[in-house]
């Protein structure tokens, strides 16, 4: 109740700025326990897009960490954790995260999601040591206040750089403006009508089809695969005459290119 009752003050009202890294999911997720978001607010996610439209990734921990020096240790010990919890769950039969039950395409692939949810719970679950439940938690609730120092500092090291070059700052706020909208349009839902919306594919996959046969024209390889991350970065890196011969960029985990 301490904590909610808190938190109730900071986000109702309208006289404090509140800094969010996905505000549209967080004011919905706030909104769900009863606490609504009145006020001005910042978007950092959303900043970052302004900056930078070529950034490997546009999530927190990665942006914290090339622009502010910001590291995520405690996330490695924090997940190590929540998969054995995770494994104690299923054994107790509780409802946890489900490849077969998922609806979010990614989780899917990854087979896995973090259910950070289990760490307020860990001390109810057999097998779990007092020590384990303890630390669980002191992780959960470091991990969540240092999410919120990594968006400050975002946040501000986007606003210095948004006053050196004014046109970032011009975008930002018509964007931002724009991103009320769509917030409306998703909580209000809106209307297709089916026959446009199939004449409209027809339209992309003719489209797409010509764009291909003109890209493997481009390219020289009348089997280049553009939706194959590896045949995207053969291409872009190979020496010509086999490729653009362009400079290798960052790796991703398995040693691949980044397209």
């Amino acid at each position: 109740d301490e904590y909610w009752h808190y938190l109730k003050s900071i986000v109702e009202d309208p006289t404090i700025t509140k800094v969010y890294f996905n505000a549209k999911y967080d004011m919905r997720m706030l909104a769900k326990i009863g606490i609504i978001h009145a006020g001005r607010y910042e978007e950092v996610s959303l900043k970052a897009r302004v900056f930078n439209t070529d950034e490997f990734a546009y999530k927190l921990k990665p942006l914290s960490r090339k622009y502010c020096g910001l590291t995520s240790d405690e996330e490695d010990e924090l997940k190590k954790l929540v998969q054995k919890l995770q494994r104690k769950a299923r054994v107790a039969e509780w409802k946890v995260f489900s490849t077969v039950e998922t609806t979010d395409s990614k989780a899917k692939k990854e087979k896995a999601a973090p259910d950070y949810w289990l760490c307020m719970y860990a001390h109810l679950l057999p097998g779990i040591t007092e020590e384990e439940a303890v630390r669980v938690r002191e992780l959960a609730e470091e991990y969540c206040r240092k999410d919120t120092l990594r968006t400050i500092a975002l946040d501000g090291f986007y606003d210095e750089e948004f006053i050196k070059v004014p046109a970032y700052a011009k975008t930002y706020a018509q964007e931002l403006e724009l991103m009320e909208l769509v917030i409306e349009i998703e909580d209000h839902g809106i209307r297709t009508f089916k026959d446009v919306a199939i004449r409209e594919r027809e339209n992309c996959l003719q489209e797409s089809e010509q764009l291909l046969i003109e890209l493997r024209e481009e390219c020289g390889d009348p089997n280049l695969l553009p939706d194959s991350p590896a045949a995207v970065a053969r291409y872009l890196f190979s020496p010509k005459p086999f490729g653009l011969g362009l400079p290798p960029t960052e790796k991703t985990p398995t040693g691949q290119y980044k397209t």
